[in-house]
């Protein structure tokens, strides 16, 4: 009989010692906070409080909307309109007042907060005269609290103040998500981190079970809490010095708006006509922006499937109307201005140079992929790029393919698109044309032409005008971006020149590893260089090798870290893999290759983690290394070297750090020998300059047995010997882990994936 499975045994051992450890504490913490409730009811003086003002805080997506609906028993929309709002109820003859904030991203530092939201986080204090009782942070049960995350809430917490963790409360969302018996194991077991929260909040905290809101055990416990310590406190918190105050003005407005009107699908026909129409086009990729310019225009201006870079301006006449259209450059679908790349959000700000005090704002949203709140929140920052006064100007067109002619009812269309597209016609004042594009009779234009009428009229001839000091700051902006971006490439140019191979035959052989981020594009960098289309993702380094022009070459391709992730976070089993990229091809590696997407966000937090893993190969790397930017299709900038100025400090520091090279790859062009002929040139050119090999870093691997090995997690330890890094199981709302699994493959996003192909044609 075989012997079953058997995993080492002091690794299970020593598990089972951490959680019996987790498990103790729990207990402890558990005893604690019971405890502690129960000597402040027998000291502290039983004080009624009539009113309870409370606000709540914490990132986008977490489920501060549904707490406030369990605790009043309402059934609200989510706030998404970036604005604190106010709700009222009774809780077991209590006035309850909460104040919901709008929320920041996950790993977001708050330099990378818009201003609004901040200033509306801190009025929030105000909003509720003479102040606020409690504070409510909510996080979501059942995910883990990094280190990133930590700071992330440390920075936006301390905009109320130093002191504003005397008043706060810890509430996990969706308790029905905790995978520990107890909320307290899962405290225990998440480590320093979420710990150190949990303490600076005076080891106040609650659960709360969205499926189980007619309970009101978990909200008058919660209350309880609250009054517990309302009484020690005996004092409210206050709004800082210099923090917004005139919240009348402020945050009640856009909620206001919401409500106002009904679905305008069909505007008045008594509108006085203009004699020139002028639109701007914005929205994210894959929209069919092209198709609605071309229907608009009247004629085949823009050419559909190609990436729009800059914006364009176009001028036709149609309907007997001079049209000045601009098209503007759109971003990936999910992601938030901070993850769009820099050169993007300067080119929605430069259509207002090329067409000043627009009619309207055109926002085209394809109706045959779904719209999700990601989408939602997406769309909005990036739209009040131009300010928040941007909805008023704003009509939302609905691109629609009828090619049976079934002339499906408009309302019906739009309602069956769900609740985050309903809220943000609602945020445009309800004015929404649903644009049946394979219809070529010109009705569809007639009626967007007479809305955008009504629109004018409604503003009394005025068209849209933004901040002009901040409109010649962009564009001053963008011109030095051009010219530095011109410079970088002579430079660049001139390098070349000076080092560039006489013969190919000075080098062979040419020996190179790949590293980069998961889901970055490794295996497509390799398939592009060998004409291969073989290779799948791996989780360990795989090593191939092909002649290319009449050259051998062998590339190592490493795994890949998380985005964002330290290399702390790491598992020791991928830095491992890492570090053995350089052995795999003796005597030594000639490049690295350093793999980055374009179009995308390079972060300070991505340079962070960039800069630990590649000096996994030592401090001296950067002098063998070249960064790759994969999917050059994708670039949304004329020029790389624009893409690298616009994104500022940290991707030019990473440029520089490796001597001002960098390479774009096509992967779409694979049979193009061109791009691979003149990245192995300045492969060897770099080769020829460094004049040795890139070496194992000495005593590195028996260093991390001894260093990381020591503090290593037990992921890394059950990792050892066959590594696994399928990302876990991911809830239907945890849009956050989706975004980090897919937002670097928008054509990898299970929604739009159906779709792709004819919304390349289209657009």
């Amino acid at each position: 009989m075989k012997d079953g499975f058997k995993i080492d045994s002091k690794l299970l051992e020593d598990m089972e010692e951490k959680r019996r450890t987790v498990k103790k504490r729990a207990e402890e913490r558990e005893i604690e906070a019971k405890t502690k409730m129960q000597t402040l009811k027998e000291r502290l003086t039983e004080t009624f409080f009539p009113e309870l003002r409370i606000v709540l805080m914490g990132g986008n997506i977490v489920g501060k909307s549904s707490v406030v609906n369990t605790i009043l028993k309402i059934k609200q929309e989510k706030n998404m309109s970036k604005k604190c709002v106010m709700s009222k109820g009774e809780v077991d003859k209590q006035t309850v007042i909460l104040i919901d904030t709008p929320g920041w991203w996950p790993y977001a530092s708050v330099k990378e907060t818009s201003e609004s939201v901040k200033q509306e986080i801190m009025s929030s204090v105000t909003c509720c005269p003479p102040g606020p009782h409690a504070v409510l942070l909510v996080l979501q049960s059942g995910v883990a609290f990094t280190e990133a995350q930590r700071r992330s809430v440390k920075e936006h917490m301390e905009l109320l103040g130093r002191d504003v963790w005397k008043y706060c409360i810890v509430v996990f969302s969706r308790g029905d998500w905790i995978v520990t018996p107890t909320i307290e194991e899962h405290i225990e077991s998440e480590g320093e981190d979420l710990q150190w929260l949990i303490n600076q909040c005076g080891n106040r905290y609650h659960v709360i079970n969205y499926m189980e809101q007619d309970d009101g055990k978990q909200v008058r416990e919660l209350m309880e809490k609250v009054v517990m310590m309302a009484r020690m406190n005996t004092d409210l918190l206050t709004p800082l010095e210099g923090a917004k105050e005139d919240s009348d003005s402020g945050w009640g407005s856009d909620q206001d708006r919401f409500e106002r009107g009904s679905l305008n699908l069909y505007p008045p026909e008594n509108c006085p006509a203009l004699p020139e129409i002028k639109v701007i086009i914005i929205g994210s990729k894959f929209e069919y922006k092209c198709t609605a310019a071309n229907t608009i225009l009247g004629h085949y201006e823009c050419k559909v499937g190609k990436e729009i870079v800059e914006s364009e301006k176009k001028q036709r006449t149609n309907q007997s109307k001079s049209v000045t259209l601009v098209m503007t450059p759109g971003w990936w679908k999910s992601s938030t201005p901070a993850e769009s790349a820099k050169y993007i959000q300067m080119e929605i700000v430069h259509s207002l140079k090329l067409c000043p005090d627009p009619h309207a704002f055109l926002l085209v949203i394809n109706l045959h992929t779904t719209f999700t709140e990601m989408h939602l929140n997406s769309v909005v920052e990036h739209m009040e790029i131009l300010g928040e006064q941007i909805w008023n100007h704003t009509i939302v067109l609905l691109m629609h393919n009828d090619k049976i002619k079934r002339r499906a009812d408009n309302k019906k269309l739009i309602e069956r698109a769900g609740q985050d597209l309903d809220l943000l016609i609602k945020k445009c004042g309800n004015r929404v044309h649903v644009f049946n594009y394979t219809d070529r009779r010109g009705t569809n234009v007639e009626k967007l032409f007479h809305k955008i009428e009504n629109l004018q009229a409604e503003h009394k001839g005025q068209g849209f005008k933004m901040d002009s000091k901040l409109l010649e700051d962009m564009e001053e902006k963008r011109r030095t971006v051009k010219k530095q971006a011109e410079e970088r490439e002579k430079k660049t140019l001139q390098t070349l020149r000076e080092h560039l191979p006489e013969k190919s035959s000075d080098f062979p052989e040419l020996r190179i590893v790949l590293m980069g981020v998961k889901i970055v594009g490794k295996t497509s960098v390799m398939n592009t260089i060998l004409k291969n289309k073989d290779f799948s993702s791996v989780n360990k380094c795989v090593m191939r090798e092909r002649e290319v022009d009449k050259r051998k070459v062998i590339l190592i391709e490493t795994p890949g870290w998380w985005p964002y992730a330290s290399v702390k976070e790491t598992s020791e089993s991928v830095k491992q893999e890492i570090m053995s990229g350089v052995t795999m091809c003796p005597p030594g590696p000639h490049a690295v290759l350093l793999v980055l997407q374009s179009g995308v966000a390079f972060t300070e937090a991505h340079r962070r983690t960039v800069k630990e893993h590649m000096e996994l190969l030592g401090r001296d790397v950067w002098k063998y290394c070249i960064v790759i930017f994969t999917k050059g299709d994708w670039m949304g900038t004329p020029t790389i070297e624009e893409h690298i100025e616009s994104e500022g400090e940290t991707l030019q520091w990473l440029i520089n750090k490796c001597g001002n090279r960098y390479h774009v790859l096509n992967n779409m062009e694979r049979d193009d020998g061109k791009q691979v002929r003149e990245l192995m040139e300045k492969v060897v050119m770099m080769a020829r300059v460094n004049n040795d090999l890139l070496k194992p870093v000495e005593g590195g691997m028996e260093e991390s047995d001894s260093g990381w090995a020591s503090n290593m997690s037990d992921i890394d330890k059950l990792e050892i010997g066959s590594l696994n890094l399928d990302p876990p199981e991911m809830h239907e709302e945890d849009y956050v882990t989706k975004w980090l699994e897919n937002g670097f493959d928008y054509r990898n996003l299970p929604d739009v994936s159906e779709d792709i192909s004819e919304d390349v044609k289209q657009n």
